[in-house]
């Protein structure tokens, strides 16, 4: 019988074939996931070290004659996603694109009794498919395995938290503390389907609001969602973006929901411009001044000479309403102002040195 010493030898020398494995499988998850448009928080891989590998086949709670063709782990891929949805999605790509192992595959969700709160993932061990491994990129993989693991960001905390915790089995946990743990586990559980309820309530906020403005309804509230939704409709938007891009300006895409929109709002509620209608309102009467206005602000900024200036600037189309704005409501705004949201002073004053010299009040030619 082989020892363990020869076992581990013959890891470490196939090691490295491994490790090109787990490189190529994750960045093969990666497209295929981004290919069909889901959102995930993030891909984790590693591949087993020789040591994990020892101690796993000395200490494990299986006995290991073959260690190499029964450690279904030495590649291990963890893909973390927002909501259980999105897990089911991942799981569906999984058994569609690799030859899935179900004898060693395991939904974890499905093994709690319903009384039952604890570790939830996705456990899947997979094969490259015949369709795949025939590729020469590919066929190197072909007798390889690797688990993949689909999980929640509230699973993944709820796991990392108590791997912390050294409880890595449910039997580990001293019962003087499972209870508390479960109820933690409880609420994240409840936590996930709620996170997921509030993705829906929004979902359906943003078509009701969406409706409104084709409506032309003018006093909706202002908000992130409101903000986004009149901005993506918006002709005055399309004109913007433009005039920003005959200036010399970059429009990075898509129009999404981040710190431009957040300090948009801000500038907004500020200077009192609270339903879109108003907001409707100062877009339409800054287009006079707006393509001059873009074009000094280009002619200003080329003129800057700091080495850590980039060659050109991008941005959103929300932080080119967010300057037509300031603009608009030059004689409320000043530079600290600017420098209270996180701009830089000398972006600040180069901002406002510009905006005082454009005529914001009379048509600009």
């Amino acid at each position: 019988m082989e020892s363990y010493n020869d076992h581990t030898a013959e890891y470490a020398r196939r090691r490295p074939l491994q490790e090109e494995f787990t490189h190529h499988l994750t960045d093969l998850l990666r497209t295929l996931i981004t290919d069909r448009s889901i959102q995930y928080h993030g891909i984790e891989s590693r591949t087993k070290t020789i040591d994990s590998f020892r101690e796993k086949m000395m200490r494990g709670t299986k006995v290991y004659l073959q260690p190499l063709d029964q450690m279904t782990d030495l590649t291990g891929v963890r893909v973390i996603v927002y909501y259980n949805d999105d897990v089911d999605a991942i799981s569906r790509l999984i058994v569609e694109e690799f030859d899935v192992d179900r004898a060693n595959s395991m939904d974890k969700r499905q093994t709690l009794e319903p009384q039952e709160f604890g570790y939830q993932s996705v456990h899947y061990v997979v094969h490259i498919p015949s369709s795949r491994s025939g590729l020469t990129e590919w066929r190197r993989f072909t007798a390889l395995r690797a688990e993949i693991q689909v999980r929640t960001v509230l699973q993944h905390a709820w796991a990392a938290i108590s791997h912390k915790l050294a409880y890595k089995r449910e039997a580990d946990i001293p019962s003087a503390l499972q209870r508390k743990l479960f109820r933690l586990s409880a609420l994240l559980e409840l936590g996930d389907d709620e996170f997921a309820s509030l993705r829906d309530q929004t979902h359906a906020l943003s078509q009701e609001i969406n409706l409104q403005i084709e409506q032309g309804k003018p006093d909706i509230s202002l908000d992130l969602v409101s903000l986004r939704e009149y901005l993506a409709a918006a002709s005055e938007t399309t004109t913007l973006v433009t005039y920003v891009e005959q200036a010399g300006f970059g429009i990075s895409e898509p129009l999404d929901t981040g710190q431009d929109f957040s300090d948009l709002l801000r500038i907004l509620r500020a200077v009192g411009v609270t339903t879109v209608g108003g907001l409707k309102s100062v877009l339409q009467r800054s287009q006079s001044w707006a393509k001059q206005y873009f074009k000094r602000l280009m002619e200003e900024y080329k003129t800057i000479k700091h080495p850590e200036a980039p060659a050109s600037w991008e941005a959103s189309p929300s932080f080119f309403v967010l300057l037509l704005v300031i603009g608009h409501f030059k004689h409320m705004l000043s530079v600290s102002d600017l420098v209270a949201m996180n701009w830089g002073e000398e972006s600040a004053k180069l901002l406002m040195r510009v905006v005082t010299g454009i005529d914001t009040d009379t048509k600009a030619s």
